[in-house]
C-alpha cells in the first residue's frame, strides 16, 4: 500500500517551503498536469510514472511511500 497521506504532506510542505508555490508552477516543475497534482493532494493513488516524477522532484526514494517493509 502507498502511504498517500505522507506523499500529500511532502508535496504540500515543499510547495509551502518554496514561498507558497502554486499548483501551476509545481506541476510544471514535476512534469505532470495540475489536475494530477490536485489528485495527489486529495490522496488519490498515483500511477508509477507520476510517483517517480514526484519523488524525483522531492528528492526522495519512491520506496519511502510504500508501507510494506519488504518493498524497502
Amino acid at each position: 500500500m502507498i502511504n498517500l497521506k505522507q506523499l500529500r504532506d511532502d508535496v504540500k510542505n515543499k510547495r509551502v517551503i518554496q514561498n507558497d508555490m502554486n499548483m501551476d508552477v509545481a506541476s510544471k516543475q514535476i512534469g505532470i498536469s495540475k489536475a494530477t497534482l490536485s489528485r495527489i493532494e486529495r490522496e488519490q493513488i498515483p500511477d508509477v510514472l507520476t510517483l517517480s516524477k514526484i519523488s524525483k522532484w522531492l528528492n526522495v526514494n519512491p520506496c519511502k511511500y510504500f508501507e510494506d517493509e519488504q518493498v524497502k
